[in-house]
């Protein structure tokens, strides 16, 4: 386009001088950084304060570029301040200590596709690799594969207030403390199977923190299509409502797989199985 302008002797126009700024924030790695930065807490260049953005800058350094990547948009969205001060109350919450008995180098991953994709295929594996292709996943296992204590979970409350993500961060060797946000036993399950399935990721990263929002990222898209085919495999729920579309049926597959009716019903869209407006016209909505 700039060649197009130039050829018409129409040069300097705005879109040259936004793009040669552009170029020399690129040419500059720090300013990249900062850039990008400014960009995932909601600001234009160089409309962040500086002490904001130093102190998002800190951050990265403790909790990994993914992970920051993955938060501050969350928190900054979700309208917590800016400052990232909701980064230190996860990192000082109580939560849960638990050791991964899996490592990401104990399957098989998929190197392309769209995240959903790899996500399914990644689920898929760890079910051939613990022995469980298609019966539903009790609790206790899922608890396991995440070196978690059951009767702990069941014991622990989590932080007061709602939080714009769930955390789990490194503490010592291969030991992460979990800082779920989920009360409920079924949304507990979904989440624990996000971290598992972002725990798996191949990373560069060694010392990361492992974060689930409600963002739409590629990261958070790998996750819920993870948990979702882990908890309830697409082929064993097809078995199991046999041909059956109704809500009946979709409750009864929610129960015997211990999910919500939501992710039964999104697994259904999401394969063709159903559509949009079939949905709209069950009988009452599904929650979440």
């Amino acid at each position: 386009m700039l060649a197009r302008l130039d050829a018409r002797e129409l040069a300097g126009t705005d879109l040259a001088h936004l793009w040669a700024i552009l170029q020399e924030d690129l040419a500059d790695p720090e300013a990249a950084r900062r850039r990008k930065l400014e960009a995932e807490l909601g600001f234009d260049p160089e409309e962040c304060q500086a002490e904001m953005l130093n102190a998002a800058l800190q951050w990265k350094e403790q909790i990994g570029d993914l992970a920051l990547s993955e938060l501050a948009p969350a928190v900054s969205s979700s309208g917590h301040s800016a400052d990232l001060a909701t980064l230190g109350e996860l990192a000082d919450a109580d939560g849960i200590i638990g050791s991964p008995t899996i490592r990401p180098d104990d399957i098989n991953h998929l190197k392309q596709g769209a995240p959903w994709e790899r996500a399914v295929h990644d689920a898929r594996a760890l079910r051939r690799r613990i022995g469980n292709v298609a019966n539903p996943m009790p609790s206790r296992e899922l608890h396991e594969l995440l070196g978690l204590s059951s009767d702990g979970l069941g014991n622990w409350s989590p932080p007061v207030g709602r939080s714009p993500a769930a955390v789990a961060i490194p503490t010592h060797r291969d030991h992460l403390k979990f800082v779920p946000r989920k009360r409920n036993v079924v949304g507990q399950r979904f989440e624990l199977a996000r971290f598992l399935g972002e725990y798996l990721r191949p990373s560069d990263e060694v010392e990361r923190w492992l974060a689930s929002t409600d963002l739409s990222t590629s990261r958070q898209k790998y996750q819920r299509a993870f948990a979702a085919e882990l908890l309830c495999p697409l082929d064993s729920l097809l078995s199991f409502l046999d041909g059956d579309l109704s809500s009946y049926a979709i409750e009864e597959a929610a129960a015997n797989f211990d999910v919500s009716e939501q992710v039964v019903t999104n697994l259904l869209l999401n394969n063709g199985v159903i559509h949009h407006h079939w949905a709209q016209h069950l009988p009452y909505q599904m929650a979440a």
